[in-house]
C-alpha cells in the first residue's frame, strides 16, 4: 500500500510538471492565425456538439462589445462561409478579433474538440495557461 501511495505521488508530480502536452500545437495554430497578446481565445468548431456550439456562438455575438478587448474568436472547420455569415452576421465577422481558421490548424488530431474551447494565457508572454470547454464558468470569466 505504501509503494502504491509513493508511486501515485510521483506520477502526480510528473504529470503536473509537464503542463499541457499539446501546447506546441496550440501555439502553432495561434501563430498561423496571427493571434497574439490576448487574454482569451475562443475556438468554435464547425461541427460537434450542436447545442454547445450554438450557445457559445450566441453568447459571443451578443456580448462582443463587452469582450472585444480581451478575446479573440476563431471559427475552425468552417465548411460554408456564407452560412457562417448568415448565422453570425457579416459585420460581426469583420471585427478584428474574429477570425476564420482558413487552414484548420485547430483541427489537428491531437487538439481537435467537438466543443467550443477557451484558451487562457499566463501573463503577457503568450504561455498557455488553461484550455477548457466553453461553459457557464468560462462565460463568467470572459465577461469580467
Amino acid at each position: 500500500m505504501r509503494i502504491f501511495k509513493i508511486t501515485a505521488l510521483i506520477l502526480l508530480f510528473v504529470s503536473c510538471s509537464k503542463g499541457n502536452k499539446n501546447s506546441g500545437l496550440y501555439k502553432n495554430a495561434l501563430n498561423q492565425n496571427h493571434i497574439e497578446n490576448q487574454k482569451y481565445v475562443v475556438v468554435v468548431p464547425g461541427a460537434g456538439c450542436g447545442g454547445c456550439i450554438s450557445n457559445a456562438t450566441y453568447f459571443l455575438v451578443n456580448n462582443y462589445s463587452k469582450i472585444k478587448d480581451s478575446v479573440t474568436i476563431v471559427f475552425t472547420g468552417v465548411m460554408d462561409k456564407k452560412l457562417l455569415k448568415n448565422e453570425v452576421g457579416e459585420e460581426f465577422l469583420k471585427n478584428p478579433n474574429v477570425k476564420i481558421d482558413q487552414d484548420n490548424y485547430f483541427l489537428a488530431p491531437e487538439i481537435v474538440s467537438n466543443y467550443p474551447q477557451v484558451i487562457s494565457f499566463k501573463g503577457n508572454d503568450g504561455e498557455i495557461g488553461e484550455i477548457q470547454n466553453f461553459d457557464d464558468n468560462t462565460y463568467n470569466s470572459i465577461i469580467q
